[in-house]
């Protein structure tokens, strides 16, 4: 019987250090659910960031919008003032000669203005560039905290699992050690109605003795 309750109690130690190993991983699960947090808040922070990359965009398509027209009108300008002086002979007026010159001021203007525009266009191609990349490099982080994400609940699901695994077992080995001790008190019982009854007999022998 003491060897029994001597099994008994190691189970429910075995249980209890199970136990305390069980606040270690909870303590690292604790550490696993602080890190998705940061992860969810870098997650947020990339949706705000693609969203303004959005924004970005939409601002130089306007802007590029805007040039083109602008190159469209001065063309168009452009075109007037040569159909105006196409027609001028070698001997030119004072008012034909200010004309000339005033195509020639026009002409210059319109390179000056159209190099402008090659340069925009040049500095939003390589904003374009820019913003790929950008959006190239949170595709890329989002699949890594996509990832992170997906082994730190795997990591809070086994947490569980084997809580709930330590808790039975705990509850079995309490079982079995309340299930012994009653066996033994019915023993016990059982040894002392022996024994009384042993006496008796005794008693009765010695009378008839007597």
């Amino acid at each position: 019987m003491q060897q029994i309750r001597n099994e008994a109690i190691r189970e429910i130690k075995a249980a209890d250090n199970q136990m305390a190993k069980t606040k270690v991983i909870d303590f690292r699960v604790h550490k696993a659910m602080k890190e998705i947090e940061v992860k969810q808040q870098q997650a947020e922070r990339i949706k705000q960031s693609k969203q303004s990359v959005q924004e970005n965009k939409e601002m130089q398509n306007l802007v590029r919008q805007k040039v083109l027209e602008d190159k469209l009108k001065r063309q168009d300008k452009l075109i007037t003032l040569k159909h105006s002086t196409s027609n001028i002979e070698d001997n030119m007026t004072p008012n034909q000669n200010k004309q000339r010159y005033e195509q020639e001021k026009a002409e210059e203007n319109y390179r000056k203005e159209y190099a402008h525009y090659l340069k925009q266009c040049a500095e939003i191609n390589a904003m374009n560039e820019k913003r790929k990349f950008e959006q190239q490099k949170l595709r890329s982080l989002k699949s890594v905290l996509e990832a992170e994400d997906k082994q730190q609940r795997k990591l809070v699901d086994l947490r569980k699992q084997m809580v709930s695994q330590q808790l039975e077992e705990k509850d079995k080995a309490t079982k079995r050690m309340e299930n012994e001790l009653v066996r033994q008190k019915q023993l016990q019982s059982n040894l002392e109605k022996m024994q009384y009854r042993k006496i008796l007999e005794d008693i009765k022998v010695k009378q008839g003795l007597m």
